[in-house]
């Protein structure tokens, strides 16, 4: 069998192990268009992605298949599990992810609300507010004093911190952020963990969700709200039915006791 031909004078050479690997290198990164040409999605990851980390080891660090980013250019719609994968072996969060996302496609949320209640309109040019961290505290324990299930207050008038807002959020003018107080849902979620809230968002079995609790009285126009951050598990017409992690239990709050069930999404910030 021939070798490779020199096609210059005819004669066979044999490749060196540099040529091989630069060419290598190139075709592991040929596939990259401008930003410009990219689904927005796939555009982000590229803005992010350090200059001398290439893409199939990327994947290859993020448990993908190392042809991941081929697939991702055509379909450009990647799930939220597999982006964290991907942010976390180059240090970055959902938060960068997103104001690059945002940069790129150009969208942000209008100031402008003219009905109240009402869907707030994206428009170019602009940059997304800021999420308002609410500050909280320790609450207590709900039930029982031996019950072991962690309260959380939620300090509805207290600003402690901005963060910036996830495009997921962008048309939610009541959406808010929040620091995890305690390690009741431990390892979901971290005490010190940052996490958001989605008032619009709607509630299905199995979210993590904030469960804001009406006073003794049944007024639930406090501004400082007894809440549980847990795992929504059943919802009838007389009670809902919530999952802490630690310590595990399953248990009940009355839907009298019940004023908002709010979507939580973790891990942004």
């Amino acid at each position: 069998m021939m070798n490779a031909l020199d096609l210059s004078n005819g004669q066979p050479y044999l490749l060196d192990a540099s040529i091989v690997a630069a060419r290598a290198a190139m075709l592991e990164n040929s596939h990259m268009p401008k930003p410009d040409n990219d689904p927005p999605t796939y555009a982000a990851l590229l803005a992010l992605k350090p200059d001398d980390l290439a893409l199939g080891r990327w994947a290859s660090e993020a448990k993908l298949a190392r042809n991941y980013f081929n697939d991702l250019r055509g379909h450009g719609n990647p799930g939220e599990e597999t982006l964290r994968k991907l942010l976390a072996v180059i240090g970055k969060t959902m938060a960068d992810y997103d104001r690059e996302k945002a940069r790129i496609a150009g969208t942000v949320l209008s100031e402008v609300e003219s009905i109240p209640g009402s869907a707030r309109s994206v428009f170019h040019g602009e940059r997304l507010p800021d999420l308002e961290v609410r500050g909280t505290a320790m609450g207590g324990e709900f039930g029982d004093l031996d019950s072991d299930i962690e309260l959380t207050e939620l300090h509805m008038d207290e600003v402690i911190d901005r963060v910036a807002r996830p495009i997921a959020l962008a048309n939610d003018p009541r959406a808010y952020a929040l620091r995890i107080i305690g390690d009741s849902m431990a390892p979901r979620f971290k005490p010190g963990e940052r996490v958001s809230v989605n008032p619009k968002a709607t509630v299905s079995i199995g979210d993590d969700v904030i469960v804001q609790l009406r006073g003794d009285d049944g007024n639930d126009g406090e501004r400082i709200k007894m809440v549980l951050i847990k795992e929504l598990v059943r919802f009838t017409s007389t009670f809902v039915e919530l999952r802490q992690h630690n310590p595990s239990t399953v248990f009940r709050v009355e839907r009298k006791r019940v004023a908002h069930i709010h979507v939580v999404r973790a891990n942004y910030f």
